[in-house]
């Protein structure tokens, strides 16, 4: 049945991405959604969902009882995975999943786990020595695979976030002419040119379709101290639905969904958001 736009609520339910280099805040975020929270564990990681619950010297409340973790590990491939997932749709479609918030962490290890499918199940492989090398037929697997358990992750009617790790994207710099139209440093070195997901290219693109909300997290020694950022909107992957404009938002120490939900409502609210940049802000970050 047709559902009207005014009953529609960012609360009701998340579907999104959120992208950065490892340890820069973004299970943090996750773990901060509605509980019970999930994390499905490829990354061997769970420490910075720990350390960020105020039993254990962080910021966020509610841990204990109603967080957990299910650990996967890349090599042994991908089947106990989806038989985990196919067993959980039949409990989401019966409302008997429990969890409110679920995060694969990461898409990197994850893909690394079906590689590792691929390279022991699917034949025509090269082999060198002890070493099985990827071939075309990976290619497919990897996004056939992807497709799957995106699908049956959507299935299980929760807030369903994907972590994913990023890397300086190097390539040419921009071209510099003299008066006569002559580039002048055709031969330059390579240089950073911005930021990639940690995913091939073609299954990169791909997945960056396919969200309408990507997060971008970090972090920065300011003074002295640890502070935490997130990028709503920029010129390489990051984006939301709701008009949040570019710029960096300080999160330090602030519990991010309900930090995310606010912004929502001050943008409805009429709020210039770029005001509470901290860039803008005359803030201790800035010395004031």
């Amino acid at each position: 049945m047709p559902v009207a736009m005014n009953q529609f609520s960012p609360e009701e339910r998340f579907i999104g991405a959120f992208v950065s280099e490892s340890a820069n805040g973004k299970s943090a975020g996750a773990a901060s959604f509605p509980k019970p929270y999930l994390q499905i564990d490829f990354d061997g990681r769970f420490d910075g969902v720990w350390g960020a619950f105020k039993e254990n010297g962080g910021y966020l409340e509610e841990g204990n009882d109603k967080v957990f973790f299910e650990r996967f590990y890349p090599s042994e491939g991908i089947d106990k995975f989806i038989i985990w997932l196919r067993e959980n749709k039949i409990k989401a479609a019966n409302r008997q999943f429990p969890y409110k918030t679920v995060e694969l962490a990461s898409m990197t290890k994850l893909v690394a786990a079906i590689k590792q499918q691929g390279l022991e199940k699917m034949g025509g492989h090269e082999i060198v020595g002890e070493v099985t090398l990827p071939g075309p037929k990976d290619y497919k697997l990897e996004i056939n695979s992807i497709n799957m358990i995106y699908e049956d992750l959507i299935a299980l009617k929760c807030n369903i976030i994907f972590s994913v790790h990023i890397i300086q994207k190097w390539g040419k710099p921009k071209p510099i002419y003299d008066s006569r139209g002559n580039i002048l440093n055709q031969y330059a070195p390579n240089e950073v040119i911005g930021e990639k997901l940690l995913l091939r290219d073609e299954v990169a693109e791909g997945f960056k379709s396919g969200f309408s909300n990507i997060f971008r997290f970090e972090r920065e020694v300011i003074n002295g101290k640890m502070f935490y950022f997130v990028e709503f909107a920029n010129t390489d992957f990051a984006k939301n639905a709701f008009g949040i404009p570019p710029g960096k938002f300080d999160i330090t120490g602030k519990p991010f969904h309900k930090f995310y939900i606010d912004l929502i409502e001050k943008k409805k609210a009429g709020v210039d958001l770029t005001t509470l940049q901290y860039r803008f802000k005359n803030t201790s970050i800035l010395g004031g």
